[in-house]
């Protein structure tokens, strides 16, 4: 209901949400691979949320960015109307001699004991802003970094360019603190 309820505001331009984290997004993308296409692997929340605010996001043309799409913002897509799932992309480089090293740990993917069974990438604000620029008004995030959807929004609303830092930076802590506050 509050999805609605900000959406019934006159005045209101862009809404943002993040419906995700490193547990669901885990969650979808295991779920994925043992369901063989069988399951929602994004955030069904999101589409209860989204679902009574339609009337409200179309009369006011009202922007929405979220971070709802999970393991399967394509599908999440098809619904609601693209994507950061990557694993074909990383196979391919994979055969072709490229080998990528873990953030977290330094190791290389090469070294490890597993297959790769899933891979996303966290896309940034500015894929966000040519999505507004195309006339997208309700643009659905696999992931993005968490302040992403407020940063496209405020980049897309004012015009920045990829080198306003000063802004970018002040729509990064304005995007961190409304991901990270409750409403």
């Amino acid at each position: 209901m509050a999805f609605a309820d900000l959406a019934k505001n006159v005045g209101v331009r862009y809404i943002v949400g993040d419906w995700m984290s490193e547990y669901n997004m885990t969650t979808r993308g295991g779920g994925k691979v043992d369901s063989n296409g069988s399951s929602e692997e994004f955030e069904t929340s999101f589409l209860e949320a989204l679902l009574p605010a339609l009337p409200y996001l179309e009369s006011r043309k009202i922007k929405v960015a979220v971070n709802a799409g999970a393991s399967d913002p394509e599908k999440l897509h098809d619904i609601v109307i693209g994507g950061d799932e990557v694993l074909n992309e990383v196979q391919a480089a994979r055969k072709n001699g490229q080998d990528f090293k873990s953030l977290t740990t330094g190791k290389l993917l090469s070294d490890w004991e597993y297959d790769t069974i899933y891979a996303q990438c966290y896309l940034g604000c500015f894929r966000i802003v040519e999505a507004f620029k195309n006339d997208a008004h309700i643009v659905l995030c696999g992931r993005v970094a968490d302040a992403s959807p407020t940063i496209g929004c405020a980049a897309y609303h004012c015009g920045w360019g990829r080198e306003d830092y000063e802004q970018l930076a002040h729509a990064f802590v304005a995007g961190h603190l409304i991901e990270h506050s409750a409403l």
